[in-house]
């Protein structure tokens, strides 16, 4: 069941220290269907996951994002929202 998580990180330099940690783009996780990130008006980083199963986002939470996050000094806090993804679609513009 494919899930979706959404949370917060509370500015881009923590977003982005994290991120070095954890490296997605050259070590993406087993399960990770998309992920994206984006800085809110606040300053606050909104980052949306899409994974192929709960027990994926739950590994990669456990053995690279909680480790991630002590490194960097951060409060581990749980996301803001994590569900069943009930319906999701592609849109390509033709070129």
């Amino acid at each position: 069941m494919t899930f979706i998580s959404i949370s917060d990180a509370s500015s881009r330099a923590n977003y982005e220290n994290v991120a070095a940690h954890v490296d997605l783009a050259a070590n993406p996780p087993h399960g990770l269907v998309l992920h994206t990130a984006g800085e809110l008006q606040s300053g606050r980083v909104r980052i949306v996951d899409i994974w192929e199963s709960e027990q994926a986002m739950q590994r990669f939470s456990h053995e690279r994002l909680r480790p991630a996050l002590e490194a960097a000094g951060i409060d581990y806090r749980p996301d803001t929202g994590e569900r069943e993804v009930l319906a999701s679609f592609e849109c390509v513009t033709p070129r």
